[in-house]
């Protein structure tokens, strides 16, 4: 009698989970149809989606910015303590690390901004190819996104893009990825709806970057220069006058260095390549998405209905 009762007396949890097992396999077919919905919803927006392609270039340190630059600028840093003058750090960045400081900085952002085929393109929902003009986005996200920013005091009214807006959108769509601290080697990757525009977007930051950092290598150095020759004849001491030649003698090759015209803080590896199929949207995790969500809804479905029972 005992054993009868204690085997009728079933454990609540077991009896859930029994219950929500049925519930499933009652509901087998709709789970199904609903997996099948979503695959074929996948396969519907692979083939309607808008394409993205993603272009990559590989840079890595320009040959005149070794791992030896460090040990020059510290011995040049102990020569100028000798020499009475400050200013040549031993631990400042090197060009290859400013070269990405100076991607991200608004001064090359307005010189890209200066190249129409950039701004028509990356603000290609403000410009108007037939009137050759821009004009403010249109449709009801954009007056949304419009509406907050009056209501936040961001911008009264619209205006045509600027460097400042190129620099925000540079920041969100060019991505920088190093693989390890101490492999120099670094990729600047870039997806976008237009093919062929992708290597030349890099190839222009490439080279806004490098002639950046060379414009700012060459004013410090003929500063340095122009200090050093005045101050050169007023040196009495023959160590002082030998640590200040020395030094000088570094800053005419570095601006030798600079005005060569090869690359100067960092080199491409190798031109910058374009994906020859698109990358987004992805099939494989479209169709899972798809399928999951199907799988999901149906289980929830069977569940809720379990529940109303």
């Amino acid at each position: 009698m005992d054993s009868i009762s204690s085997t009728a007396r079933r454990d609540p949890v077991e009896v859930d989970l029994i219950d929500i097992v049925a519930a499933i396999w009652r509901a087998r077919l709709l789970i199904a149809a609903l997996v099948v919905a979503g695959l074929v919803t996948g396969i519907v927006w692979l083939n309607v989606a808008t394409p993205s392609y993603t272009a990559t270039m590989l840079l890595t340190p320009a040959p005149n910015d070794s791992s030896s630059s460090a040990g020059r600028l510290g011995g040049l840093g102990g020569l100028a303590a000798a020499a009475g003058i400050s200013g040549l750090q031993a631990d400042r960045p090197t060009r290859f690390d400013l070269f990405f400081e100076m991607a991200r900085s608004q001064a090359v952002a307005e010189k890209l901004a200066a190249d129409p085929k950039i701004m028509q393109t990356l603000f290609d929902d403000q410009w108007d190819a037939t009137s050759r003009s821009w004009r403010p986005p249109a449709g009801a996200v954009a007056r949304a996104k419009a509406t907050v920013r009056r209501l936040i005091g961001r911008r009264q009214g619209w205006q045509p893009p600027t460097g400042q807006e190129l620099q925000l959108r540079l920041e969100k769509v060019v991505k920088i990825r190093r693989e390890s601290n101490t492999d120099p080697i670094t990729y600047v990757t870039f997806d976008t709806r237009h093919r062929d525009f992708g290597p030349y977007l890099l190839q222009k930051l490439h080279a806004e970057a490098d002639e950046a950092v060379r414009r700012r290598s060459l004013a410090t150095s003929r500063g340095y220069i122009a200090y050093l020759e005045r101050r050169l004849p007023e040196v009495r001491i023959v160590e002082q006058r030998q640590a200040l030649a020395t030094i000088l003698s570094e800053q005419e090759k570095a601006v030798m260095i600079a005005s060569s015209g090869l690359p100067f803080a960092a080199a491409q590896i190798e031109p910058p390549v374009v994906s020859q199929i698109p990358t987004k949207p992805e099939p494989l995790l479209t169709l899972v998405f798809g399928a999951g969500l199907g799988l999901l809804l149906g289980v929830g479905f069977a569940l809720f209905r379990l529940g109303r029972g």
